[in-house]
């Protein structure tokens, strides 16, 4: 039977946000990216039959989402303009990918007896360097 890879160990290292923080252990999940290519409409008053779309020019390098158990790094982090190098570091192979990003949006936790206060953090790549996938 072939092995079947899993998340498990993946870390995700902030460049700034609290001094090169890696914010590893406490990761629950991280949602990967959709990188995607725009639409661009072709079509004019003599069209017919199905609307005409071309490729565009640039690549959208999407964001992503991780899980995690909140703690005081991203508490004082918010969302800001700023970008810096974030990379994922996948524990099964230590494939990476890097580029630079800001923090798009952060959710607070939800506040339950008995249960983890999860927070959730965005990242939006910035398409200024990278997202480049290395292996």
């Amino acid at each position: 039977m072939t092995a079947v890879a899993t998340g498990g160990g993946t870390t995700i290292t902030l460049g700034t946000t609290g001094a090169s923080k890696t914010i590893s252990a406490r990761i629950r999940s991280v949602a990967g990216h959709t990188e995607e290519l725009p639409e661009v409409d072709n079509n004019d008053l003599t069209t017919t039959g199905f609307s005409e779309v071309v490729g565009g020019d640039l690549i959208d390098p999407g964001s992503f989402t991780f899980v995690c158990v909140f703690d005081s790094v991203l508490a004082n982090a918010g969302p800001t303009a700023t970008a810096e190098t974030v990379t994922i570091t996948r524990g099964n192979d230590s494939s990476t990918i890097a580029g630079t990003a800001f923090i798009k949006a952060v959710k607070y936790p939800d506040y339950a007896q008995n249960e983890p206060q999860l927070g959730e953090v965005t990242i939006r790549w910035d398409g200024a360097t990278g997202p480049t996938h290395s292996t």
